[in-house]
């Protein structure tokens, strides 16, 4: 479990460092690679889950395809990079570290405390145990008419 959330973030950090050798802003490489490991998520939750796939095997054989691919295109930027990477947190504003810190407290909170509010013992939980049962993030029967209505991503 712990591999499958730190493969994608590898990822983002290995287009992050393309995007800036491209010397584009810090912003604008920041959401270009954002919004390529978003698609990526996207595409492999919708694919995997049209073949009823989804499950953490292919999920880590996914990412660690990204993984190499985007390691591939910033093999020169590792090299080379590495003295630019203290050039890039000098341009990072106070106010970068202050939210980065902030991120970082909201997902220590997130990884220790659990979900125990109604709606996310109710639909929130309940649909994704119903989604690693099937496989995939179809519609299926069942009770709780929000869990019907309201699309998955």
């Amino acid at each position: 479990m712990f591999l499958t959330g730190i493969i994608p973030f590898a990822c983002f950090s290995f287009l992050y460092l393309h995007q800036i050798r491209s010397n584009i802003s810090i912003a604008d490489a920041f959401v270009k690679s954002y919004l390529i490991i978003w698609l990526a998520v996207c595409v492999s939750t919708e694919l995997f889950s049209l073949f009823h796939l989804l499950t953490r095997t292919t999920l880590l054989c996914f990412w660690l395809i990204c993984l190499g691919v985007s390691a591939l295109l910033c093999r020169h930027e590792v090299r080379s990079g590495l003295s630019r990477i203290s050039d890039i947190f000098r341009q990072i504003p106070f106010s970068g570290i202050a939210s980065l810190l902030l991120l970082a407290g909201i997902f220590c909170c997130g990884a220790v405390y659990q979900p125990n509010n109604y709606d996310s013992m109710t639909y929130h939980l309940g649909r994704v145990a119903m989604w690693i049962q099937n496989m995939g993030v179809q519609f299926f029967d069942t009770c709780i008419p929000r869990q019907t209505f309201q699309m998955p991503l």
